[in-house]
């Protein structure tokens, strides 16, 4: 039974957690990328072009699990490209410190703009792209992400007008859907009263049979997979601008390194 227990309490972690943490890593690092890519002046433009639509979005993904979880929201502020902090929007919210349940939605308040800003990305999918029925989220992780991958970047897709519109809306989501620290400190804080709640669930139930933690672990195996089929296409998104702006950097750095020999007076040809 003791094996069973810590077993089945590892991978409901995992899946339950684990993924969605490096899955938000990974997002964080895209955007980290693509904006260097970008350059500075560059990089701030088109962050705050795009924060028009994904800072909102962003901070509704806090406000969301804030009402769900009952928290006090003190203050939103849903866009400010002019703020002198650099922030472009925050949510302040309070809550009572020995309510397990206030607890408990740090953590998905912290995570709100992955979880809400996934959700929305697939929402716009099914309104403005004919073949989102065809997506599947059966198989496992890999074959999710691949059937993903088909299904938005269809050739026929290229033609369509509310296609396009789909892809700049949900780049300006993903963009902004990378968490602050104090986001992650947030969920951390709700992290460790989730982690005493599983281990207690899963205690009772191998008591009673372990068949039913066993049971728990595959629909945390359920959940999680949906849950990378769903942000499996910020990620996407966000892996085709970064190689877009990757080989536009190597173009443009090949371009100035030939014009700055050109205007070299040291350098000769033959």
């Amino acid at each position: 039974m003791i094996a069973a227990l810590f077993e089945n309490f590892a991978l409901q972690l995992l899946y339950f957690v684990g993924i969605i943490s490096v899955l938000g890593l990974l997002i964080w690092r895209l955007n980290k990328t693509l904006f260097k890519l970008l350059g500075y002046k560059h990089g701030k433009r088109v962050f705050l072009s795009t924060g028009i639509v994904g800072v909102p979005i962003h901070e509704f993904g806090h406000v969301f699990f804030c009402v769900f979880f009952a928290h006090k929201i003190k203050e939103v502020k849903w866009f400010t490209p002019n703020s002198t902090d650099g922030t472009l929007g925050v949510v302040r919210h309070t809550y009572n410190k020995k309510n397990i349940y206030h607890q408990i939605g740090n953590f998905f308040i912290g995570l709100g703009p992955l979880l809400f800003g996934s959700a929305v990305i697939i929402g716009l999918m099914y309104l403005l792209m004919p073949n989102a029925g065809q997506m599947s989220f059966t198989g496992g992780y890999f074959a999710s992400v691949w059937n993903t991958f088909l299904v938005i970047f269809h050739l026929s897709n290229f033609a369509k007008l509310t296609w396009w519109l789909f892809i700049i809306l949900a780049c300006s989501i993903a963009m902004h859907m990378d968490l602050s620290w104090e986001d992650v400190k947030g969920s951390l804080r709700g992290l460790l009263y989730i982690t005493i709640i599983v281990f207690v669930m899963n205690l009772v139930l191998c008591l009673i049979n372990t068949s039913w933690a066993r049971a728990v672990t595959g629909a945390c195996l359920w959940l999680s997979v949906s849950v990378v089929s769903f942000m499996a296409i910020a990620i996407l998104l966000l892996t085709v601008l970064v190689l877009i702006s990757l080989i536009s950097h190597v173009i443009r750095q090949k371009f100035s390194r030939r014009k700055r020999q050109s205007l070299d007076p040291s350098t000769s040809s033959g």
